[in-house]
């Protein structure tokens, strides 16, 4: 069983830090792990071409020469992923989105590709990956320097995104607030407290310890089928298929996940 994590940070920041804790965590069940280090890969934007040789031949056949494929290859051979990436500006770093739109979305869908294996069978010349129906576990780890949370309000659900098209399911996903530079010591907010200065959450001992939970729960969820992997962690989010933690509310006062698209009615219950 192989656990793949990306750090979507700074080199031994705090991204890299919690990611290797929920490895090593991970680790004692025996999986083997591996950790991509994002900005250390050359990964380009899509130009959006009017016909797409990924999707016609393979990634090897992309116009763009970079590291999409080598990213795509390390995807599609795990069983497991887990991403920590930081809040900047209320979302995670453009390069990680940059990537979701080269190596995930749409060639990556499962629904995608449940197309393009009927237009194979009739004989056009499509590209399909059996290894995109493989059934993956997941989990996500935002951190960012608000000590309060509202800063911080876009970092899960966009790294759902991420994951999403290819199905894998989302077991559990942590939230560490504080770890900026920007305010002073002793300042603590938030679910697992705070941290100060690039790479000193190891100092957050609750953080650290929730990290290496997070991979255990990754770990135990690896290689069973997708009805088995149920959630894990302490705050399942809102929706209760994907768990992504916002919801869209309409005019017509319906509720739905923008993520998953599950809908519901909003009533309001006066309690006496």
């Amino acid at each position: 069983m192989r656990l793949l994590g990306f750090s979507c940070g700074r080199k031994m920041g705090n991204s890299e830090v919690l990611l290797k804790e929920a490895l090593m965590g991970a680790g004692e069940s025996g999986v083997n792990v591996e950790i991509l280090r994002l900005l250390d890969l050359d990964v380009r934007p899509c130009i959006f071409c009017k016909l797409c040789l990924w999707r016609q031949k393979g990634p090897e056949s992309c116009v763009i020469k970079d590291d999409a494929a080598f990213v795509w290859e390390k995807i599609l051979d795990s069983d497991g992923l887990i991403i920590s990436a930081p809040v900047y500006s209320l979302t995670p770093p453009g390069y990680l989105l940059q990537i979701r739109d080269r190596a995930f979305g749409p060639k990556v869908d499962v629904g995608f590709m449940v197309g393009r294996k009927k237009q194979k069978a009739q004989g056009r010349e499509v590209f399909v990956d059996e290894r995109c129906f493989k059934t993956r576990a997941g989990a996500f780890i935002s951190h960012g320097g608000s000590v309060t949370s509202n800063w911080l309000s876009f970092g899960l659900p966009m790294l759902h995104t991420m994951t999403f098209a290819l199905k894998i399911a989302v077991v559990d996903q942590m939230e560490v607030l504080g770890t900026g530079s920007s305010f002073p010591e002793g300042v603590a907010s938030g679910p697992v407290g705070a941290c100060l200065n690039q790479g000193q959450v190891v100092l957050n001992e609750k953080a650290i310890a929730r990290a290496r939970e997070l991979g255990r729960h990754v770990a135990k969820a690896m290689g069973k089928p997708a009805a088995q992997m149920g959630w894990m962690g302490d705050e399942p989010g809102m929706c209760p298929v994907c768990h992504l933690n916002q919801l869209t509310i309409t005019k017509k006062n319906l509720i739905e996940c923008p993520l998953c698209g599950i809908s519901g009615e909003l009533k309001i219950k006066t309690v006496k």
